[in-house]
């Protein structure tokens, strides 16, 4: 996929009798005045809801006056995002109002210039401002994930401000946020134990058999009941992944690395996407796993908490091109 920018080029290829007949045939999508997408191939419903909104809020900053903000901004920064939050307009920061096209949300603010940078040739607020601005639209669990991510790319939760507006939940975030959370569904899970005043768990635990040999690691772990959480996500069976394989081989690698653990003495309990949404539902289940493991045996063999190796937050030069990361 590639944007095109008709104000920007001189191709022929761009001129705008041939955009609109490629928008006729349903290869090239309107993303904004004099902004398109070439999907080159791609089918629409293919379009991931992060994509899609990264390119709408190019299109937007090169034809609108302001600063990307707010979930906008959070998306071009890599942060986690439930899709219905994606589906909105491009949001923008402005001092006063001024001209507003469809799909574009203005948000009147005057920022400061320690809070703006520039990434992708777009004006976009710092990671700190972004995370900041989200408290205005997102539930806590959802600011649990941003903060998470945030972490992952250096960010202090400590720094956000702990008096005024939105403190509360600021303050809840610099005592409970983690670099170690993966997902936004381990971050979910871990809202949810936090809000019902479970004992926290700790995260990415490495796992190993009474000879020292490595089982896995494992999501969440309390070792002192030998409970372990793992999320499964939504991967569906018979989907390709990265390395070729089908997700129903990960699924057997998976039960052999189950196996593997409930044989050194852990009780296994897992999470599912309709847990985390279903009221109470993975609250209960713990509460019951958690009597259960309990009663069990102590864990044979040993746990460690060990450094993680955090990789860079995902990038959009396959989409602006060569250097949209800079």
């Amino acid at each position: 996929m590639k944007i095109l920018l008709t104000v920007a080029s001189t191709s022929i290829d761009h001129a705008p009798h041939r955009i609109r007949r490629a928008v006729k045939g349903g290869g090239v999508r309107r993303l904004h005045r004099g902004a398109y997408l070439d999907l080159e191939g791609l089918e629409p419903e293919k379009v991931s809801a992060e994509t899609d909104h990264a390119a709408r809020t190019y299109g937007v900053a090169h034809a609108s006056s302001g600063v990307v903000s707010g979930v906008s901004a959070a998306n071009l920064h890599g942060l986690p995002l439930l899709d219905h939050r994606l589906a909105g307009g491009v949001m923008l920061a402005r001092p006063t109002r001024g001209t507003v096209t469809a799909g574009v949300v203005v948000r009147l603010s005057r920022l400061r210039d320690d809070e703006v940078m520039r990434m992708h040739g777009m004006r976009v607020t710092t990671l700190e401002r972004t995370v900041r601005d989200l408290a205005e639209y997102l539930e806590p669990h959802e600011m649990l994930a941003v903060a998470d991510a945030a972490m992952r790319q250096g960010f202090d939760p400590k720094l956000l401000p702990m008096k005024g507006r939105h403190s509360r939940i600021f303050r809840w975030l610099a005592e409970h946020a983690s670099p170690r959370s993966e997902s936004f569904a381990e971050s979910w899970c871990r809202a949810l134990i936090i809000e019902a005043g479970m004992p926290p768990p700790l995260l990415q635990v490495s796992v190993y058999d009474e000879q020292g040999r490595f089982i896995g690691r494992v999501d969440f772990a309390w070792p002192e009941c030998g409970l372990i959480l793992e999320f499964d996500g939504r991967v569906k069976y018979g989907a390709p992944v990265a390395d070729g394989k089908k997700a129903a081989d990960i699924v057997m690698r998976e039960k052999q690395r189950e196996r593997g653990l409930i044989d050194a003495g852990w009780f296994v309990s897992r999470g599912v996407w309709q847990t985390l949404s279903g009221e109470g539902r993975l609250l209960e289940q713990l509460r019951g796993d958690w009597r259960r493991a309990a009663k069990a045996s102590s864990p044979i063999g040993t746990w460690k908490v060990e450094p993680l190796s955090i990789a860079p937050p995902k990038g959009w030069s396959h989409l602006f091109g060569a250097g949209a990361d800079a």
